[in-house]
């Protein structure tokens, strides 16, 4: 904070924050900053953007600890796994993309030598409270390759420290600041450099970069105060580093309590400013990514001026859905089992007729319809088709393909053919290029019949159109629906795991659609290095090719009203239907 503005706003807030800890509540979650090396030059500090380090080095630097929460081993159970691979995936990866001149980097990374200390801003590790054995941090080298031997820890970015009672996140955060303190002055510390603030933080936080990061919102240099305290509803403070001494050697029963025993003692008026830039999260991995997807996707254009000529919106002008998406929806299904012939049926009998006896009978309709005009395509919003591998002999993907044509077989080739069936030239598959298949016929057919979104769903999944429809009324059109991946959130494999995972999470194959550019892209071996990232699962694998776009992905979390899964039974499968058509006649 600068000038007169700045003064009167930290005078304010200093208030609010010294009333807080007059209160000296017992604190649970909380985070804390303690300056710690000082600053000697008097200049301000540089912004986000104000270009190279100065002298090589990092403008300020933060040691973060983020710390597990849990009832047993802090931070060792799979929850905790999922909330660290969020993390990862989102405020580290993101803070780290505000200065191209510095980086978010582990500590692992640090003494491993494979990010050079002065250019890294932000240093973390994440924090496991343990009875157990510590990690040694005058040799975390050694000490971390030890507890992979003993514990099966393959988690680079991760550090272990002793408490009595792993549970209590008062005394991990206590232990915390006294381990950070070690690190300092231990071996280690060569390689890492110095720290001007220490930092600790619970995963059931959430960081926002852009206030959080703000320049001036709360980190000062040393010479500007020498003893600095932040709250955020009575759950972070940050503290400075003589506080950070007095605290260790004292040891009381709250953080509050012990700034006011500090100032009395020593005479020595604290700085007290209000946080910003910190939410506390869901605790559940899957809400909390949706929270942070909500937060971080920008906000979409809709003014007029801003629209791309091009044909490929014709028909969203003279439609009677102007204004809503268009879905090429493909239910994969297979003619290898009968079971599957049934369930045709009754997904034809179902929701894929919900609109028939409707002001709208076409809004669903059959793509064979629209390739035969049949049916208008302003007519039609989803146009579904069920997708089958026909060739026995084929290969499993035609990935590689640049005309629709050559993607399928005729079905007045074939014997028993269904209208409403398109019939893939590839061998019949789960896992081994079905789907990649499909997204790519589905994104040359976009090309003329101008879909904003291609689908991919099972036959054992039961879609509610009404709140179907009301997700999809949501998502951008084009020229708008640019890098949209949306589903049903899966976060199922913690971290580490034996198989490639990029990004923070992947669309559960009952249902998920991305826009036509990403079909583009994850079928396209010059974009995208398709063999680097393959996984063995198709709605993994489909992920991984999408999030390593190099572009920011534009996550969409399905409505759980849209969809009811798994119903592998077909009777129970007409149960579910019947009874939600008498909810939604009532209703």
């Amino acid at each position: 904070m600068r000038g007169k503005t700045g003064v009167a706003a930290l005078l304010a807030i200093s208030l609010i924050g010294i009333n807080l800890l007059r209160r000296g509540a017992q604190l649970s979650t909380f985070l804390a900053i303690v300056p710690g090396s000082a600053i000697t030059s008097t200049e301000p500090l540089p912004g986000l953007n104000d270009g190279a380090p100065k002298q090589g080095s990092a403008p300020r630097r933060i040691l973060m600890g983020i710390i597990g929460v849990g009832n047993k081993e802090v931070g060792n159970t799979r929850l905790e796994g999922r909330r660290r691979r969020i993390i990862r995936e989102t405020y580290l990866k993101h803070l780290g993309s505000f200065n191209t001149s510095y980086r978010v980097c582990s500590i692992s990374k640090l003494i491993s030598k494979k990010e050079t200390a002065d250019n890294c801003e932000i240093i973390y590790t994440f924090v496991i409270a343990t009875k157990g054995v510590a990690t040694n941090l005058n040799n975390m080298k050694k000490s971390k390759e030890k507890l992979r031997k003993n514990k099966g820890e393959y988690e680079p970015d991760k550090i272990f420290i002793k408490v009595k009672k792993p549970e209590n996140k008062y005394q991990a955060t206590q232990a915390w600041l006294s381990a950070a303190k070690q690190i300092q002055v231990s071996t280690a510390s060569t390689k890492l450099g110095q720290f001007d603030y220490i930092m600790s933080l619970s995963t059931d936080l959430m960081i926002q970069p852009q206030e959080f990061w703000e320049e001036n919102a709360i980190f000062f240099t040393s010479n500007e105060t020498s003893n600095l305290a932040a709250s955020y509803k009575e759950s972070i403070l940050f503290l400075s580093k003589d506080f950070a001494i007095y605290f260790s050697d004292k040891k009381p029963a709250s953080l509050s309590q012990g700034i006011v025993q500090y100032q009395r003692e020593t005479r020595t008026n604290m700085s007290v400013v209000k946080m910003g830039g910190i939410k506390p999260a869901t605790g559940v991995p899957v809400k909390t990514l949706a929270d942070w997807d909500k937060y971080i996707n920008p906000k979409v254009p809709m003014f007029e001026k801003d629209l791309v000529e091009n044909e490929g919106v014709s028909y969203s002008n003279k439609t009677q859905y102007s204004g809503m998406p268009r879905m090429l929806f493909g239910i994969f299904t297979t003619n290898l089992k009968a079971i599957e012939r049934e369930r045709r049926d009754t997904l034809r009998s179902t929701y894929l007729s919900f609109y028939n006896n409707s002001e709208t009978p076409h809004r669903i309709c059959s793509l064979q319809q629209l390739l035969r005009n049949e049916v208008k395509d302003e007519d039609c919003q989803i146009a579904y088709t069920f997708v089958v591998g026909a060739n026995r002999n084929g290969p499993t993907s035609r990935v590689e393909a640049n005309a629709t044509e050559s993607m399928v077989i005729p079905a007045s080739t074939l014997k028993d053919a269904e209208d409403d069936v398109l019939y893939l030239d590839i061998k019949e598959n789960m896992e081994e290029g079905k789907s990649d298949t499909w997204f790519r016929f589905g994104y040359l057919l976009s090309e003329t019949l101008y879909f904003d979104y291609i689908a991919k769903a099972d036959t054992d999944t039961v879609v509610y159109p009404p709140s179907f429809v009301r997700d999809l009324k949501r998502m951008p059109m084009y020229p708008w629906n640019k890098r949209i991946f949306g589903g049903k959130y899966d976060i199922r494999f913690d971290y580490p795991t034996k198989y490639r995972i990029v990004g923070p999470t992947f669309m559960s194959g009952l249902l998920y659609w991305m826009s036509p550019d990403l079909a583009s892209y994850i079928t396209d071996p010059e974009q995208c290095n398709r063999k680097k990232y393959h996984a063995p699962f198709e709605d993994l694998n489909i992920a991984n090719l999408i999030h390593t776009h190099p572009q920011m992905i534009r996550r969409v979390q399905m409505s759980y009203s849209s969809i009811d899964h798994p119903v592998k039974n077909v009777g129970d499968f007409k149960t579910k239907w019947k009874k939600y058509l008498k909810a939604f006649t009532k209703n």
